[in-house]
């Protein structure tokens, strides 16, 4: 397992550099979905004192470091003790037994599970410790990051999510389905959303890295107020981009993705719904991009200043 020892490390997570200082002097970089096996054998002696699991440290460890972008999350931690003594594992959050989120001992020869509640995003620190010699030996760790439940309908195929493809122009009405689960996203401050909303999916995994270009063109005349929303995950906290203006259409334009699968979420200002035909475009990396059609703005285009009134109910 290869080991980059630094005090300063620079972590590229989803294409994007995110420098970060770190007080590990040899962390291994690990992701979320990942299965490694490692051994106490040849670990530093870096830390003293008591574990997250409440043992002393032996003086034997393997740190791994994890970058968690989607939150509110849960770390998931799972790890096969290979040896005849007992190893800890310690789940931090500045790589120090000071800062422990969970921690548990493992009986030799055992599979155990420890997980934390992530809310903040950021770096994250994996310790495993050996309490004696005899539990300096092999383990296997496995890792999963899962995001907190959503009330973003994703299970119901009348509302979404609605397979979208790159080139692809769809049209839909959310005044026909009238699902209010959404009226807040982590990339606005007080979006006022109340309106229903639509979800659509697409996928990346045969494009590659890629741009993509959004365009929500809503029909009437007045056009109601729809807004556009990419998310990283079907999850109001994952927001990666936005189109949120009085234009029509709306044109969402996204920094570099990585090769996943994305969402895409038509939700109305105030209480607005309506029908509109969305088309997504992708430019992989490797290619310029071509420039977005002009768009047919309205005719004095405003953001909208003050948040809507919340309807009247009859008795």
């Amino acid at each position: 397992m290869k080991k980059i020892i630094f005090v300063l490390i620079v972590f590229i997570f989803n294409l994007n550099f995110i420098v970060i200082a770190d007080t590990c002097l040899s962390p291994n970089i690990i992701y979320c979905g990942d299965s490694v096996t490692g051994t106490l054998a040849d670990g530093d002696n870096e830390f003293s004192g008591d574990t997250c699991a409440g043992y002393p440290d032996y003086g034997f460890e393997d740190k791994y470091a994890i970058y968690i972008e989607d939150v509110p999350a849960t770390l998931y931690v799972q790890i096969t003790n290979n040896t005849q003594g007992y190893q800890d594992v310690s789940i931090t959050s500045d790589c120090s037994y000071n800062t422990c989120l969970a921690g548990d001992y493992v009986d030799p020869g055992y599979t155990w599970d420890i997980s934390a509640s992530i809310e903040n995003e950021g770096l994250y620190y994996i310790l495993i410790t050996a309490e004696d010699e005899q539990a300096s030996g092999s383990y296997t760790l496995s890792v999963s990051c899962d995001l907190h439940p959503s009330p973003l309908n994703c299970n119901n195929e009348e509302v979404g999510p609605i397979f979208i493809a790159c080139g692809e122009t769809v049209n839909g009405d959310t005044s026909t389905n009238r699902v209010y689960n959404v009226s807040e996203y982590n990339c606005c401050n007080n979006c006022y959303n109340y309106g229903p909303e639509l979800v659509y999916i697409f996928d990346l995994n045969n494009v590659g890295p890629a741009y993509i270009t959004a365009l929500l063109y809503i029909n009437g005349d007045p056009a109601p107020d729809l807004d556009l929303f990419l998310l990283s995950a079907c999850n109001e906290n994952t927001c990666i981009a936005l189109s949120k203006t009085s234009s029509n259409p709306e044109i969402l334009e996204s920094p570099l993705l990585r090769p996943t699968t994305y969402y895409l979420v038509v939700d109305g200002y105030g209480w607005a719904a309506g029908s509109f035909s969305l088309t997504l475009l992708c430019y992989p990396q490797n290619l310029t991009p071509t420039p977005s059609p002009s768009p047919t703005f309205s005719p004095t285009p405003t953001t909208s200043p003050t948040p809507p009134p919340l309807p009247t109910l009859s008795n």
